[in-house]
């Protein structure tokens, strides 16, 4: 015989009702709110308590033989599967153990019954009922459901004849609630009452809360306590037992019209609803040798004691029926402690002996600990101590319940409301102990168990859904143990077992040719890992394992992203992984924090030479090299010569000045002494190709160069067989690719390797398609605004090193820029710092004259400060209601567009109307200060972003026969321009575009260097400025910002300063200028 579990399951019920429902309708069952009324082989029915009480049955199947299904009367049948039979379903699964299922024959034979009676209905129904009645075969509509269905149409046309009103009976043990109906009369006053009817619909104004409130009252009417199923009386009368029943009852009644009046036929006292709540106090009085506890009411000011004039009627919230008025009690919610009062004339007399244990049973009740008086003769000892969380776990009907309670000491008190005091019983001393409890640290703790995912069932209880309760054990639970909670439990729990303890991890690191084996050892408590299973687990993006003995272990969170980077960089085995030589630093990171390491004597001077420099050999520097290396530059030139032996590319990053030119012709330099005849291929942006020839024929005469540009370079590399360098620039890079990825080259060296900061672009791809032995890269920025730029350039530099551009983002790139993770960002530093040389110029300043920083603040002019405070207001507003419609995101270009004309208008207002006849404070004040400069015979460099800028600066000198150079981005034969002023005395003045001359010109001519106006980022200032503070330069040099008072130039000095450590790091957290700008920035820019 089949059974209720081969019919009933929880997996059936998940799946018809979907995982919302299926959820609701769980914590309804685990919060106890399902009671089996029924459970025969004829007939099953549990009623489960919502809002109202409804009734799920088992019933024959229409569809499937032998089948059965679930119907519930909450109206939801043949629409959705609703939580009500969720709760029933996985009660009659508890309750069922092999229990066979019920009678089909009974159950179809029970279908047949409601159908032919609902069929009744319908064939005497009036019309209007006529469609209600055809739908109940579905609804399945008992007698008094039906009753309030049909009673509830109001009327379509017309005026509704009747009104309900309700009588309220009171007694101690029972009180009944009566409805009826009141001829509604002409003058506005209700006339004769009489009972309810079904033909009353079309004249009965019930309004939606009314209607609740009767089908309540029905639900409970002595003829559904008699049969529910038989009676065909009307169900007007509900009875209900002192706080058994929801207080809602009388919210949905408050503006309904009720009297007290045992006839039932008059209106002489009607009942009214007290605005003001009302408080149950406990007073305990020591009267000889026993205690008196009697409750008392505070309420509307006045305090009386708890006597049969009173009547408790609900429970959540209770209320009370003091003569005519009902009252809702604010505290306590639950009434079952007032109970035992009734019985005992509202007053209780407690041996002296027992008062500690009575008061510990009565303040379980969280609500009652918060009003209760002492009669100060009483021996009450107060004890503080500090609380502590507790989480006991147990499973119930295969979920995972989470019992919250605080520990006081020896004292322990359940999570449900706080109160401020909580009261045990010292049996040994007689004498009552009062425990103060942190109210405010017990609230946050349920806090942060909620924010973990658990869902309240009932009060101080929890649970998780189970598909995440491994999760929440190996994850959530860490976490609150971390803050203080203490866990017991966890080995009970058969279902959901787990390891929470921290594993093991062994490596073995053995060294080969070009590459080293790791092996890696994975253990918890005593169960090994095998490197294929780790590896299943990191490849799924899961930090959990299926260990042997069944149970389910975490990988932490501080090894999960090694793992991955190891997956990721090295090939992997069943029992080994193989990784570069390039990789040994993640092989230091992992072996950091492992358990114990093993490694061979070939890995540690390797590790040691890459860190520190420890062992790298001294090589000689080239006798033909023409000058003498500053010690920092033969160290960079041994660096060089160790990356070559190792067959590495590296990033020769040192600040703009110090000399990253020699010491690459150094090692040029060298590789000719030893005979190599294949030529060096040096990339460079047009504007400094000419320098590189200039630095060869000054420290390396003896290195032949070839200049592959321009419109008579040839077309192929037959001219390169007879040099040792050739030069070209990254557009004719991109051009002929096609013939320079043929020819094999002995070094590729991109100078200003940010050219290749996008991955993605033609030339970066161009660059990765040359076959060299080497590569190198020289920069003074590897990193001016995203961190992906640095990927671009190992990637060119040591292919894989930093594994796919995907795989580079998504670990990396968003971690670090996204979410300001400083963790990944070092681990990035430490990937890459053997392959990246940065040197400061802090760091080697005895190498360099002084140079002094100084800021110049020049006020608008009157029109000028007009114009700049109207397009300011007008940004300010316009941006803002940007921000708000669309999003900060969206409104970026706005904010730029905003940005850059009020710092326009702080240069000079003709830059935004060249017809403007204002001029500029900062503009007068510039001219009146560089008049004098150049008049003690001083050089000076002038920096703006604007062309337009510098085009009315040029106007100026024109007029006044100043001599002068000039280059911007359309600047041709840019090396003559830099020759005429180096060398030309007569040239004092260097106008120049800060993007097109900021970097790879050598002005050491030049001890004054102007910024006419602030970049946003201060690196690209420092690049600029390095064009005369570098090696060569032998006067003290002095740099000026010029900055417009009370403009947007001040805030973004402010952003500068915030901006400062991405110039500083190699890698940071910091994001680009216009995606770091919060609102909060945008606001004040606009200030």
């Amino acid at each position: 015989m089949s059974t209720l579990k081969d019919k009933i399951s929880k997996d059936a019920l998940q799946k018809q009702a979907g995982e919302e429902t299926y959820q609701s309708g769980r914590h309804y069952f685990l919060a106890d709110r399902v009671k089996i009324v029924k459970f025969t082989t004829e007939e099953i029915q549990a009623r489960v308590f919502d809002e109202r009480i409804h009734l799920v049955q088992v019933l024959a199947s229409e569809t499937e033989d032998n089948g059965i299904e679930l119907v519930c009367d909450c109206g939801q049948n043949g629409r959705s599967f609703c939580k009500h039979k969720v709760a029933a379903g996985l009660a009659i699964i508890a309750r069922t153990d092999g229990v066979p299922v019920a009678n089909l024959a009974s159950l179809q034979q029970k279908r047949q019954a409601a159908a032919q009676s609902n069929a009744d209905q319908a064939s005497t129904a009036t019309p209007i009922f006529a469609q209600r009645a055809a739908r109940a075969n579905v609804r399945r509509l008992k007698p008094w459901e039906s009753f309030v269905e049909k009673i509830s149409a109001n009327r379509e046309n017309g005026e509704a004849l009747f009104v309900p009103v309700f009588y309220l009976e009171a007694r101690h043990n029972q009180w009944v609630l009566h409805a009826k109906k009141a001829r509604y009369r002409k003058d506005g006053e209700l006339g004769k009452v009489t009972d309810l009817a079904e033909t009353d619909a079309e004249n009965l104004s019930l309004n939606e809360k009314e209607k609740f409130a009767l089908s309540y009252i029905a639900a409970r009417s002595e003829s559904v306590l008699r049969s529910v199923y038989q009676s065909r009386s009307a169900p007007t009368a509900g009875y209900f037992r002192p706080g058994a029943e929801s207080g809602m009852l009388f919210d949905m009644l408050r503006h309904s019209r009720i009297f007290l009046d045992k006839t039932l036929n008059t209106y002489n006292k009607s009942v009214r609803f007290s605005p003001e709540k009302g408080r149950v106090r406990f007073r305990l009085v020591l009267n000889g040798g026993e205690v008196e506890c009697k409750p008392f009411l505070l309420w509307a000011g006045v305090e009386e004691a708890v006597a049969d004039h009173l009547y408790f009627l609900s429970a959540n919230p209770i209320w009370i029926l003091r003569e005519n008025t009902l009252i809702c009690i604010e505290s306590p919610a639950d009434p079952q402690p007032f109970l035992p009062f009734l019985e005992k004339n509202f007053a209780l007399n407690i041996p002296k002996q027992d008062v500690s244990a009575f008061l510990q049973k009565l303040t379980s009740h969280a609500d009652f600990a918060r009003d209760i008086e002492l009669d100060e003769r009483l021996e009450v000892v107060d004890v503080i101590e500090e609380a502590v969380p507790r989480l006991y776990l147990k499973e119930q009907a295969g979920n995972l319940l989470i019992e919250l309670r605080f520990g006081y000491g020896a004292h322990e008190f359940q999570g449900k409301t706080a109160t401020e005091f909580g009261y045990k019983a010292d049996r040994s001393r007689n004498r009552v102990l009062r425990i103060h409890r942190d109210v405010e640290m017990e609230r946050e703790c349920e806090s942060l168990l909620r924010q973990t995912g658990a869902v309240a069932v009932k009060s101080g209880t929890f649970s998780t859904k189970p598909e995440e309760t491994v999760a929440w054990l190996l994850d959530q639970a860490n976490r609150l143990t971390e803050v203080g909670f203490e866990l017991y439990g966890v080995e009970a729990v058969e279902s959901f077992k787990v390891r929470r303890s921290m594993p093991k991890i062994n490596i073995e690191v053995s060294s080969k040719i070009d590459w080293f084996d790791l092996k890696l050892m994975v253990d918890f408590d005593g169960i090994q890992v095998s490197l294929k299973e780790l590896k299943k687990a990191i490849s799924a993006g899961n930090p959990y394992l299926q260990l042997s003995d069944g149970s389910t272990a975490r990988i932490p969170d501080t090894w999960l992203q090694k793992f991955k980077h190891l997956m990721q960089l090295g090939e992997a085995d069943e029992e080994n992984v193989k990784l570069s030589r390039a990789h040994v630093t993640l092989i230091d990171a992992l072996s950091e924090q492992a358990d114990e390491v093993h490694t061979d004597p070939d890995y540690r001077t390797f590790l040691r030479q890459l860190n520190d420099f420890q062992g790298i050999k001294e090589v000689p520097v080239p006798a033909a090299l023409n000058g003498t290396l500053r010690p920092y530059q033969k160290t960079g030139f041994h660096w060089l010569k160790f990356l070559q032996d190792y067959r590495f590319g590296g990033c020769l990053a040192d600040d703009m000045g110090l000399g990253k030119t020699v010491q690459t012709l150094t090692l040029l330099l060298s590789e000719k002494e030893k005979g190599v005849d294949k030529p060096t291929l040096i990339v460079s942006p047009k504007s400094v190709i000419f320098n590189w020839e200039q630095e060869i024929a000054k420290f390396a005469p003896q290195l032949r160069a070839l200049r592959h540009e321009g419109l008579e370079r040839k077309r192929d590399t037959a001219d390169f067989a007879d040099v040792d360098v050739v030069l070209t620039t990254y557009g004719i890079l991109r051009r002929d690719i096609t013939f320079l990825k043929e020819r094999p080259f002995h070094y590729v060296i991109l100078d200003e390797s940010q050219y290749i900061k996008n991955p993605t672009s033609l030339t970066a791809r161009a660059t990765r398609m040359l076959h060299s032995e080497y590569r190198l890269v020289l920069t003074g920025t590897p990193i001016e605004n995203n961190t992906l730029e640095l990927w671009s350039q190992m990637a060119f530099l040591n292919p894989g090193m930093l594994g796919s551009q995907r795989y580079f983002q998504t670990a990396f790139v968003t971690p670090i820029e996204k979410h300001s993770d400083d963790a990944t960002a070092g681990f990035l530093q430490k990937l890459i710092f053997p392959f990246v040389l940065r040197r400061k110029k802090e760091q080697v300043e005895k190498d360099l004259p002084p140079k002094t920083e100084s800021i110049f603040y020049a006020k608008m002019l009157p029109g000028q400060e007009k114009l700049y405070t109207y397009w300011r207001d007008y940004y300010r507003a316009s941006i803002l209601n940007a921000i708000e419609a669309d999003g900060l995101a969206r409104s970026r270009i706005a904010v730029l567009e905003g940005l850059t004309k009020l710092r326009q208008i702080a240069c000079h207002p003709m830059l935004i109307d060249p017809d403007q006849e204002r001029s500029s404070g900062k503009y007068e004040a510039f001219i009146e200060q560089l008049d004098e400069i150049v008049a003690e015979g001083h050089k000076v460099l002038v920096f703006s972003q604007f062309v337009k800028m510098l085009t009315i600066l040029r106007q100026h000198f024109d007029k006044t026969n100043t001599q002068y150079e000039y280059l911007d981005g359309s600047t041709q034969n840019r090396e003559k321009h830099v020759r005429n002023f180096q060398e030309n005395k007569d040239i004092k003045l260097f106008l120049i575009s800060l993007r097109a001359g900021g970097t790879g010109l050598n002005l050491t001519a030049a001890d004054y260097v102007i910024h006419y106006d602030p970049w946003w980022n201060p690196a690209v200032e420092m690049q600029a400025t390095d064009r005369s503070h570098r090696i060569g330069q032998e006067k003290h040099v002095f740099v000026y910002k010029f900055i417009t008072k009370d403009s947007v130039e001040e805030k973004v000095l402010e952003l500068q300063r915030r901006k400062q450590q991405l110039a500083d790091n190699l890698i940071s957290t910091e994001r680009a200028f216009f995606k770091q700008l919060t609102k909060e920035d945008i606001q004040s820019l606009f200030r």
